[in-house]
Parts: structure tokens; C-alpha cells; sequence
């Protein structure tokens, strides 16, 4: 985290601090239990091999075991891998403290963004093809001439984007989604649209196995990782695609597509290991990212309002309150899921007639025959009665008789001439509404 380059006087420990640049913080959370803690602070301090044995070791003395360190794929961060005898995606660990491994593993929201970028940018070579992205502006530009839109998640926007909005994490998962691989089959007919669309479904279902939630998901692979056949498959699948696949323009494969097959071979020797040790069933990978670490510099930020650019001395006392107090985004975080479980939505009191009339009158009352226009109610009362237009003189006029007025005015609109993605744009929608108050 990026820190106000300033000289400070701490009075606690009678010293001067700074000017720094950066922070670093190193962050232990439970795998298996919902807790987490600083552990570490550092100023203008790459996170070193010395380090990270002292942070597992004092860990280890508290009765915590360590099993595994995430970080993204920094270049500081990939050199105190290897330092740490992390040698490469077949041997993603290393041992301490009686031979036990400790695993490292990339983030995955990172690496999903590196790909969506290096996708974009360049585009990738596999074999003899050639996957870009000019069939995904082909297909927003497609897009930005219907009104109704089925694809409605995805703009120029997150293909077009600045360095600052290229770290944004959900346009990167909109964009390689299951959503878009399908709207290239289906609006774009070509090789190269199916070879895209093939690419992005290999990456969404990678992301999906190394991002899960919940073991009661609906999907195989969206669920906890627990080994099921769908959710090797993903991995095997995307570890396939990485490693026969070169950024085109380039001979060899990147940092990222390294640190996706590390992250891959991690994950399942995680797990294996896990479940060998503690029997455990599933293991939620949300909790193997470095979003807990994201967030926390988030909380950090929001402690000082409008000066969200905080000095070393800053950072530090907001850390102490945020660890030793309440911090309200923290209580926010925490407690929102599970109240909303508790807490019974509000229902529209139109929709509970029962409580306000008796049950005998109920179908009069919700029965829309029996009510009245306001403005026939008012004309019959003040004895007023209405000039209308003589209705054979009308129907010469318009070429229509009143026994067809029926007929026109109920005519679907989706007989009118739209465009395919309009169509289904407008499908989508009804059965989005019937599937809501069915």
C-alpha cells in the first residue's frame, strides 16, 4: 500500500519515522475458522525469505500451523519464492520446521485480471490458432445498436480501459465469463468466435473452482473445492491451456501463465494434504486469495474520511484501532450475510389483503372487474355526458372497424422487426419476471 512520503515524530518511541513510500503488511486468517490478524508491518521492505521464516516461525510458537502463503506475482514477491526453494509449479512448496510444507500460491483474482489483460492486448497462440479479442468488440459494437440487450453486463468500457481500471476485478470476471462465451457462439458464428468462447469458458470454470464460497453452491464447480470430477476438470483444463499456449508475439510462456500452474498444483496438493491431516471434506479457496488483504487496506483508507492518503504514523495507529476497537466496516463485512438470513423482508401490503379484509370480501376486493374508471364515476355524478366521435365516420377514416380494434392493439411485440439480440434481450427479461413472480 502506497503511504504520504513524510517526516513524523512518534512520542511513544521517541523516534522519527519516514519519509517511506510503501507499506507492507503480512496478514494470517484461518482456513478452516472465520478469524484473521496482522502479523506483520513493514515501510519500504519487500517481504524477504528472513522474514517470512521469522513471521511462520513466531506463528508456529503461538500454536498457529502454517500451510500455506499467498501473495501475487510480483517480481520481489517471485524471487523470495525461490529463495524460499519454491522451485516451480511441479514443486509449489516448501518445508519447515520438520519437513512440514508450506504451499505457495498465487492469487487467483490477480491472475484472472493478468489474463484478461494479455488477452486484450496482445491475444494468445495455441497450436495453429489464434485467439484475440476483435470478435469481443465485434460483438459490444453488435450490442450498442439494440435496445434490448442480453449481454448486458459487458461495454466498450471493459475492453477500453485505463492502467487504474485494469486492477478492477469484477469488468475481468464479466468479461471472461460463462455469459460471453456463450453470446459468442450464439451472435457470432466463426472458428475464431468459437475458439474465443472456448478459452473464456476454460477460465471462467478455473476461476469459479479457485474462488468457491460455499460447499452448497448449485454448480460442481462453483461449490468448496472438494475434488469431484468437475472441478478436476476445470483445473486440468485451464493447467492444459496455459501451458501449450504462448502470448503472441512472444516464445515462451509469461510470469503469469507460470503462476496459474503453480496456483493449480497448489491448490489440489493443498487439499490432498488437508484432507490426509485433518480429514477435512471441502476447503473453501476464497480463503487461499488476497482479497482479506484488499479489503483490509480498503478499512485502513476509510478510517480517515476524506484523507484517505494516510503517513507511516497514520497507517499505524489506524491498524491499532482497526485490531484492538470495532471497526464498522469490519462489523458491516461480518455481520450483513447473516442478518439478512434472520431478518424477514418486507412484503408490499397489497400483497397481504388478508390482514386488512376479511376473507369474504377478498376477491371482490383484488378482483379488477368490479372497479371503475374515476373519470366515468365523475362524468355519471355531475350528469355530464360526454361528445364522442361518431364511430363510422372514424372507422372510414382509419381504414379500420371497431370489431378489429381488438385484434390490432394485442398484436406481441415480438412480431415487430428486431434484431436477434433484441429478441433475445426482450426473452430475457419475461422469463427474468416470470421466474420472479412465478
Amino acid at each position: 500500500m502506497k503511504v504520504e512520503s513524510v517526516l513524523e515524530y512518534d512520542p511513544a518511541t521517541d523516534e522519527i519515522l519516514g519519509p517511506y513510500k510503501y507499506m507492507q503488511v503480512a496478514l494470517a486468517r484461518g482456513l478452516f475458522k472465520n478469524w484473521k490478524q496482522p502479523v506483520f508491518i513493514g515501510f519500504d521492505q519487500s517481504m524477504k525469505k528472513g522474514i517470512m521464516l521469522s513471521i511462520i516461525t513466531n506463528l508456529h510458537e503461538k500454536g498457529i500451523n502454517v500451510v500455506a502463503i499467498v501473495s501475487d506475482n510480483c517480481p520481489a514477491n517471485i524471487a523470495c519464492w525461490k529463495d524460499l526453494e519454491a522451485t516451480g509449479f511441479d514443486h509449489p512448496f516448501f518445508c519447515i520446521l520438520s519437513q512440514k510444507r508450506v504451499y505457495v500460491i498465487p492469487d487467483a483474482p490477480h491472475l484472472l485480471k493478468l489474463t484478461r489483460n494479455w488477452l486484450i492486448d496482445h491475444g494468445f497462440s495455441i497450436g495453429h490458432k489464434k485467439i484475440t479479442s476483435q470478435t469481443l468488440f465485434q460483438i459490444v459494437n453488435d450490442r450498442l445498436n439494440a435496445e434490448m440487450r442480453p449481454v448486458f453486463k459487458i461495454s466498450k468500457g471493459h475492453l477500453v480501459m485505463t492502467n487504474q481500471e485494469k486492477q478492477n476485478v469484477s469488468k475481468a470476471a464479466q468479461v471472461l465469463s460463462r455469459t460471453v462465451a456463450i453470446s459468442l457462439q450464439r451472435y457470432v458464428s466463426n472458428e475464431a468466435a468459437n475458439d474465443l468462447a472456448d478459452f473464456i469458458e476454460t477460465v471462467y470454470f478455473w476461476f469459479c473452482v479457485s474462488n468457491s464460497y460455499s460447499p452448497l453452491a448449485k454448480e460442481h464447480y462453483e461449490q468448496s473445492f472438494n475434488g469431484n470430477d468437475h472441478q478436476k476438470q476445470a483445473l486440468s483444463d485451464m493447467y492444459n491451456l496455459m501451458k501449450n499456449s504462448t502470448v503472441i508475439g512472444k516464445h515462451s510462456l509469461q510470469t503469469f501463465q507460470k503462476s496459474i500452474l503453480i496456483q493449480i498444483n497448489a491448490l489440489q496438493m493443498l487439499f490432498d494434504d488437508m484432507k490426509r491431516r485433518h480429514k477435512v471434506s471441502f476447503l473453501s479457496t476464497y480463503k487461499i486469495n488476497q482479497d482479506v488483504l484488499e479489503n483490509f487496506f480498503s478499512q485502513l483508507r476509510q478510517r480517515g474520511g476524506v484523507y484517505d492518503h494516510p503517513s507511516p504514523l497514520s497507517c499505524i495507529y489506524r491498524v491499532r484501532i482497526m485490531v484492538l476497537g470495532k471497526s464498522p466496516s469490519i462489523i458491516h463485512n461480518q455481520s450483513g450475510r447473516e442478518q439478512r438470513k434472520i431478518i424477514k423482508p418486507d412484503e408490499y401490503l397489497t400483497s397481504t389483503g388478508a390482514d386488512v379484509a376479511g376473507s369474504e370480501d377478498q376477491e371482490q376486493i383484488n378482483s379488477s372487474e368490479n372497479e371503475e374508471f374515476i373519470s366515468a364515476t365523475v362524468f355519471s355524478e355531475a350528469e355530464i355526458n360526454p361528445r364522442l366521435p361518431d364511430v363510422a365516420e372514424m372507422e372510414s377514416l382509419n381504414g379500420m372497424s371497431q370489431d378489429k380494434s381488438d385484434t390490432v392493439s394485442t398484436v406481441s411485440s415480438t412480431q415487430l422487426n428486431m434484431t436477434e439480440q433484441e429478441s433475445d434481450g426482450l426473452e430475457y427479461i419475461m422469463g427474468y419476471l416470470a421466474m420472479k413472480y412465478q
